[in-house]
Formats: C-alpha cells, sequence, structure tokens
C-alpha cells in the first residue's frame, strides 16, 4: 500500500495514494481562490475545503501561511489543507499498528492506523470516516 506522507498543525499524517487526485500548492492558488463556503472548483469538480485542526487534531494553530490543499474524488470530493507534502511511501500490513497508539492530540476515531518509521508516528487518515463527518456538517 502506498501512502502520502503530510504534515498538518505539527503531526505526520498519510492518506492512500488511490484517493488523491491532485496537490494545489499555495503559490499556485490564494485563500481568496475558496468561497464563502470554503469550496474550490477545479476541472469542474467542486470540492469542500477541510483544514483538520482543530476537529481532528487538538490545535488552535493559524491558518499556515504557505500550505497544500490535496485534492481527493473517490465518492465525495474533498480537500485537505496540510501545511506540507512530504514523500510517497509503501508499507505492507505488517508495519501498521492499530489506532490505539496513535498520538492523544489526534483523534482516534478518524484514523485506520499508524504507521511507525524512523522513531516518528505517522497517523493513517481514514477518507471514508472524514467524508462522513463533513457531510454531516453541510
Amino acid at each position: 500500500m502506498q501512502y502520502l506522507i503530510f504534515n498538518a498543525a505539527g503531526h505526520l499524517l498519510a492518506l492512500d495514494v488511490l484517493k488523491i487526485d491532485e496537490l494545489v500548492l499555495s503559490k499556485n492558488f490564494s485563500i481568496k481562490d475558496l468561497d464563502s463556503s470554503q469550496r474550490i472548483k477545479r476541472d469542474n469538480t467542486d470540492y469542500a475545503i477541510y483544514d483538520l485542526s482543530p476537529d481532528i487534531i487538538a490545535t488552535d494553530r493559524p491558518f499556515p501561511n504557505k500550505y497544500t490543499i490535496i485534492l481527493c474524488k473517490p465518492g465525495r470530493p474533498l480537500g485537505l489543507i496540510a501545511d506540507n507534502a512530504e514523500e510517497i511511501v509503501t508499507v505492507n500490513e505488517e508495519q501498521i499498528s492499530p489506532v490505539d497508539t496513535a498520538s492523544p492530540a489526534v483523534d482516534k476515531n478518524y484514523l485506520d492506523g499508524v504507521i511507525e518509521q524512523d522513531n516518528k508516528k505517522i497517523h493513517i487518515i481514514s477518507f471514508e470516516k472524514l467524508s462522513k463527518l463533513i457531510t454531516a456538517r453541510q
């Protein structure tokens, strides 16, 4: 399985690369491009944009000056705001720990597991669970 590793609010997170449609860097995008409902339109697809803090990651950090939006389109189009995208890693099932090993600052209800690599915890975001949360809020 391959995951995009990204940083959001000081935590390493991962998302299945098969769920990712596009990465949009802040130098190619302005927060002004978001409409008042926190949505952007790219290639005739309307994406709801979501910042993982403070709901999924317990922090009240200010919105980053530079950021990446990870656009995902399986089922419901969704964009996640990340401080930066780090790398793509390949892991096997044995390298994924249960969600109960997650950092206390990350809400385990929205995770599929944890990858422990180079003494770092990388939290695997459940796109399906996150999508349900965002749908319920709109």
